[in-house]
């Protein structure tokens, strides 16, 4: 089926023209002796070729795309080579396992982006033009009944053009929506070819999803413990620990690369490209790749399922994971499953999930005396408050942190309504609220009952003095004076 998609999306390539719709469109972007030269000569211009088309119009050979239909493709013409010659040669294909829908589907395609090509034309971009495909990897079908056919009980599939049932694997996901909502529909069915070879089918399925979210929470409800006291949990996300919950669990999700891995790495290099042994160990190492993020996804899912069992709130900090990947620490960050698990936990529906902004400082913070720790290093491992000396492990601290900023938000009434994320204006106002003073003003070696300039200054040895001229407009300076 997608060797016919192929040779027909080439054999429409072939035979199709699409010309300018004005002369006016056509003459603004060629020079004028060109467009005489074109129009005494009877060539247009084809936004599939991206090629000047003589006699377009009167060719019985040339198609419009935007007036045909599918019923008129039973078979295409494509080039190959012959058995005992090397030359190419021209021959005729009858397509035998390509529905109909499909072919409208490859047809509406092909229309849609002449379409953005035009668009983008007149806006004056620079557009490229359709090519000629190698492979074509996606096949829609429309229609349960008519495009396709779904048997949940024995799990399988037929398509349109094909007398033979698939086996499936997967289909109780649609025992989860039929036992949620019995009145889903499917609307579309999509089998993609993937690059590792296997092949997926892609199912759009209208249904309520309240209902489905309402049954996938009595569903954990009914196997949910929640420990005494661990109803709000936060995570924190490391480098050295990919997880670390505020009641003092670590866990630790790498998954690296195997030797086979390593070794279909080497050979790939010293195979010569475009040869068949190029090929196939390609082929070998995109499984390869394809069994990693598998691994990967499990990992991630049944992390989130495990705090979805045991907690109702979960508390996490908007890391900034793409910088950790351009950092020192990207091998870990790349072999890790950060990634996966603050995606599903952004998108999480079944329990509450309260995101912290990334500039609130959770690690330096100190809870108890509320001092910042700003000669705090990423290589300490142990947090030491200089105030208080309360003493405890660096990323347990910081997990431990959210939590009591979203409590102490709940308490003070700032947790935003609208859904927002908690910013770092909510978290120093919450400071302030709690210890008298912002959290910038609260750094290290500060007693506290600092609250004036002066009590500051002798404290810092330093105060920024600003000078701003009274009856002029001019920028803010800052200047900084030492004090004996």
């Amino acid at each position: 089926m997608f060797i016919e998609a192929k040779r027909l999306k080439n054999h429409l390539l072939s035979k199709s023209s699409k010309p300018y719709e004005s002369e006016e469109e056509f003459i603004e972007l060629i020079t004028e002796e060109h467009a005489k030269y074109l129009s005494d000569h009877n060539i247009e211009y084809s936004y599939i070729e991206d090629s000047f088309v003589e006699d377009a119009s009167s060719t019985e050979d040339t198609l419009d795309l935007f007036h045909t239909d599918q019923k008129f493709f039973k078979s295409v013409w494509y080039y190959t080579k012959g058995v005992n010659n090397p030359d190419t040669e021209y021959v005729e294909y009858e397509l035998k396992y390509l529905g109909s829908y499909v072919k409208t589907d490859i047809i509406n395609k092909m229309c849609s982006n002449i379409k953005s090509l035009s668009t983008n034309k007149k806006n004056g971009k620079k557009v490229g033009h359709l090519r000629f495909v190698s492979e074509y990897n996606s096949l829609t079908y429309k229609k349960q009944g008519f495009g396709f056919d779904l048997n949940i009980g024995n799990a399988t599939c037929r398509l349109q053009g094909c007398k033979k049932w698939f086996k499936v694997f997967g289909v109780e996901q649609f025992k989860e929506i039929r036992n949620a909502d019995p009145n889903y529909e499917i609307a579309t069915a999509t089998l993609v070819r993937v690059s590792d070879g296997d092949f997926h089918l892609h199912m759009t399925v209208y249904v309520d999803k309240q209902k489905l979210v309402n049954y996938r929470r009595s569903k954990i409800e009914k196997k949910k413990y929640v420990r005494p006291g661990e109803e709000i949990i936060g995570i924190d996300f490391g480098c050295e620990t990919s997880f670390t919950l505020s009641n003092g669990e670590k866990f630790t999700m790498l998954v690296e690369e195997s030797e086979r891995h390593k070794k279909l790495q080497q050979q790939l290099q010293r195979c010569k490209k475009g040869s068949n042994n190029y090929y196939k160990v390609k082929l070998r190492l995109r499984k390869s790749y394809t069994k990693m993020n598998n691994l990967k996804d499990e990992l991630a899912r049944g992390f989130v399922q495990y705090l979805r069992l045991h907690h109702d709130t979960i508390v996490m900090q908007d890391e900034n994971l793409s910088g950790w990947l351009k950092g020192n620490h990207g091998n870990k960050v790349w072999h890790s499953v950060m990634g996966r698990v603050k995606e599903l936990l952004m998108n999480e529906k079944c329990i509450k999930v309260v995101v912290l902004d990334r500039f609130i400082p959770t690690t330096k913070f100190c809870p108890h005396c509320g001092q910042m720790h700003k000669s705090l290093k990423l290589w300490d491992r142990e947090y030491v408050c200089p105030n208080c000396g309360q003493s405890m492990d660096r990323d347990v601290h910081a997990a431990q942190n959210m939590v009591w900023i979203y409590k102490e938000c709940l308490k003070h009434q700032i947790i935003p309504m609208d859904g927002r994320e908690i910013t770092r204006a909510d978290f120093d106002r919450l400071v302030s609220m709690v210890f008298g003073s912002s959290a910038a003003d609260r750094v290290e070696g500060m007693p506290d009952d600092c609250n004036g300039l002066e009590t500051q200054c002798r404290c810092l040895q330093t105060v920024e003095t600003l000078s701003v001229e009274k009856h002029e407009a001019q920028p803010v300076r800052v200047r900084k004076t030492s004090f004996a």
